[in-house]
């Protein structure tokens, strides 16, 4: 990877600018800081006031592993698709399987789980994220809930981000193919996609010429072709992008 802010990062963005183009975000980690609480974490004052003047000149879409209802709440600038459960939610997809199998699947690792009070399990319909941050010793937290995952039937896909699991129906699509989705729908011919997690990497691993990929963060194994040092740098991205003159513009 390469940081953004350097000559093949910036002229990256200048040909970005150029070209219809939608700009898709994470939510978790990228747009909003992660807090120990789910329900706790929103986007910074600085940022969302950057992102509803990107949403004059831009089309923004929002794809995050959050169920569907849970972003409407969090999203106060105009967005053209909100996307949640990891690429799932927000397709029009037909989830009903998905639904019945997550409930079960939520059941039974409620009672799989029910002397690990460092875990919180939360249930988003179409998956689960299971989340032992508060835990006092996360690697081994994260190895028993990693034993009990096997015991699920259908076996699930397993997307771990930051001291959390997410259990996935298997077979349904990732947030890849929602951008791919997406690019189509909105009739854009270039996206820029900006992640900071493995959940991010189904993005990142398509190595789609249209779309430009950054991870918030460096990681020597990430397939994003450039990063940003730390969330800080989010909103020097967004004041740049405004800078920038559109094919609408020029």
């Amino acid at each position: 990877m390469n940081h953004l802010f350097t000559p093949l990062g910036l002229e990256a963005l200048q040909k970005l600018a150029q070209a219809k183009a939608l700009l898709a975000f994470d939510y978790d980690g990228t747009l909003a800081p992660i807090h120990r609480e789910p329900s706790r974490a929103h986007i910074r004052r600085e940022t969302e006031s950057l992102l509803t003047e990107l949403a004059e000149h831009w089309p923004l879409a929002i794809i995050s592993g959050r169920s569907l209802a849970d972003l409407h709440t969090r999203i106060p600038f105009p967005c053209r698709a909100l996307v949640g459960n990891h690429g799932m939610e927000g397709l029009g997809l037909p989830l009903e399987e998905a639904a019945t199998l997550t409930a079960l699947w939520h059941a039974e690792l409620l009672e799989l789980c029910k002397d690990f009070r460092d875990v919180l399990i939360e249930n988003k319909t179409y998956s689960l994220s299971v989340h032992y941050r508060t835990s006092l010793d996360r690697r081994q937290r994260k190895t028993d809930l990693l034993a009990l995952f096997d015991r699920l039937q259908p076996r699930p896909r397993l997307l771990p981000g930051k001291f959390v699991m997410n259990v996935v129906p298997p077979g349904l699509p990732h947030k890849g193919n929602a951008l791919q989705e997406l690019l189509a729908a909105q009739n854009c011919v270039q996206a820029l996609f900006l992640g900071d997690d493995v959940t991010d990497e189904d993005v990142f691993a398509l190595a789609d010429p249209r779309i430009l990929s950054i991870r918030v963060g460096h990681h020597l194994a990430s397939q994003a072709s450039f990063f940003l040092q730390d969330q800080k740098e989010i909103d020097l991205l967004l004041r740049h992008l405004l800078r920038l003159p559109t094919s609408e513009s020029s």
